[in-house]
């Protein structure tokens, strides 16, 4: 299994809880690296996989043809400032026929940004700009969210059969979204797939 953009934060569950035996990360930057990073869970635990440095929208990901079973990628869409296309090829090029994609990234269509745009605010949850860090590195804000349907054509554009398509919320549910249902009821408008981030899980 590979984590794409991997923080470390998931990643040792799909050893410990899932059984992946082999798993490994990646991350920007400059192809050619790779790297050992390690982290410690509250219990002591240590787990550590290797990450591999490239750039996903431009970089042919160095793995051969059909290597893994499952390919995440959560949360990193959004960061993408050129053209996902490349990245959701290269992801089925790397996957064993029959492997899967599991897909996470912020719903633009979702109810809190209808909510937003209603009282004079932007819509994405992460539009703004980023104060750089000592070293001048600033972690990559969104460049585009997309709205569920968008999800759905990308994956079928990219050779992939979706299996499940649904949104949920980072946080629990707002006092306004009963209202927003009401709004968008009342105007014919459809109230599924509203939640704030969209799940999408596809097969190879």
């Amino acid at each position: 299994v590979l984590e794409l953009g991997c923080y470390m934060q998931m990643t040792p569950a799909l050893r410990t809880y899932l059984g992946y035996g082999d798993v490994r990360g990646a991350y920007y930057g400059p192809p050619g690296k790779t790297h050992q990073q390690s982290t410690v869970s509250v219990s002591g635990e240590t787990f550590s996989c290797p990450i591999d440095v490239f750039d996903a929208e431009r970089d042919r990901f160095p793995y051969p043809d059909g290597h893994f079973q499952a390919v995440l990628c959560c949360e990193l869409l959004e960061h993408l400032a050129t053209d996902p296309m490349h990245m959701i090829a290269e992801i089925n090029r790397i996957l064993a026929p029959g492997g899967w994609l599991v897909l996470s990234t912020p719903n633009i269509t979702c109810l809190r940004s209808i909510h937003a745009v209603l009282h004079g605010y932007h819509p994405e949850l992460f539009s703004s700009y980023i104060k750089p860090g000592p070293d001048g590195s600033v972690d990559p804000r969104h460049s585009r969210e997309y709205a569920p349907w968008e999800i759905a054509l990308l994956a079928e554009a990219g050779g992939f059969q979706v299996e499940l398509l649904e949104t949920g919320d980072y946080e629990s549910p707002r006092s306004f979204e009963n209202e927003m249902r009401k709004l968008l009821s009342g105007k014919d408008c459809s109230a599924e797939l509203r939640g704030e981030v969209i799940y999408c899980s596809e097969i190879g």
